[in-house]
């Protein structure tokens, strides 16, 4: 009897390639990826963070970046897998445990894999690590990149912070019906916003006190008002100028530095 080739599933393609993280193998994580695999990193800009393009260039990508950064993954924590309406595509929420090799410094980084397999390899990684190049210091690299609102109401919420607030669109992603994720960013902003569905189990409307800064508050206000959004009155506080809420809540701040 001619035996069959076990093909990995989706699940086991996850596994597998958590492993290959903690080990730093490039070899490891590159096999499990189809000849002309796509690994993106969605929230990060192409020019920082281009996409690799076959698992050749995953090979070298990665073996580059694991021999000169200053820090090592120890572990893999809190995974969530969510097995999506298509067999090929499986998403995880989880948590890397890194290490500064040069202080010792611990830092807990929370990222989302979406990983697309077809005949028992990867054809498509999207890798939603939403921090910037680690550096010597651990410490020192906490840029603060993106922050989740909960949400009840996926679309009525990107309606209200692009069409109403003035955010930019920069990413809407279903990888299936029962997942959705949609980053915006501020008009000259390096934080965006994440609104979700299917991913974070925090109250809609719970985000309070999240600010954001203008230049001109009476100017920012009346822009705002003209477009719909209820605004407070301008007020002389530490903490803000004046305030706005979100149709489920969620509560901003505007301030204006001073001079």
């Amino acid at each position: 009897m001619t035996a069959v080739e076990h093909r990995s599933t989706p699940p086991e393609l996850l596994a597998a390639f958590q492993r290959a993280l903690v080990a730093e193998s490039a070899d490891d994580l590159a096999d499990l990826h189809a000849p002309d695999a796509l690994y993106e990193f969605p929230l990060l800009d192409r020019d920082r963070r281009p996409p690799y393009v076959g698992r050749e260039a995953i090979r070298a990508g990665f073996a580059a970046e694991w021999s000169a950064a200053p820090v090592r993954v120890t572990g893999i924590r809190n995974v969530v897998v969510h097995e999506t309406a298509d067999p090929e595509v499986v998403v995880a929420e989880q948590e890397a445990q890194i290490i500064s090799t040069a202080t010792g410094r611990q830092l807990v980084v929370p990222f989302l894999l979406v990983l697309r397999a077809r005949d028992g390899r990867i054809v498509h990684t999207r890798d939603y690590s939403a921090r910037a190049p680690l550096t010597d210091d651990v410490g020192a690299v906490l840029s603060l990149e993106l922050v989740t609102v909960p949400v009840s109401d996926v679309d009525r919420a990107k309606a209200f912070y692009a069409e109403r607030v003035g955010f930019g669109v920069d990413l809407d992603h279903r990888p299936d019906e029962h997942h959705r994720f949609v980053r915006l960013t501020p008009p000259g902003s390096a934080c965006s916003i994440a609104l979700t569905a299917g991913y974070v189990d925090a109250e809609p409307g719970s985000l309070t006190g999240v600010q954001l800064v203008v230049d001109d508050a009476q100017v920012a206000r009346a822009a705002l008002r003209d477009r719909g959004v209820d605004v407070s009155e301008v007020q002389e506080l530490p903490w803000g100028r004046f305030f706005f809420s979100a149709p489920d809540g969620n509560g901003w701040s505007v301030q204006e530095p001073r001079r």
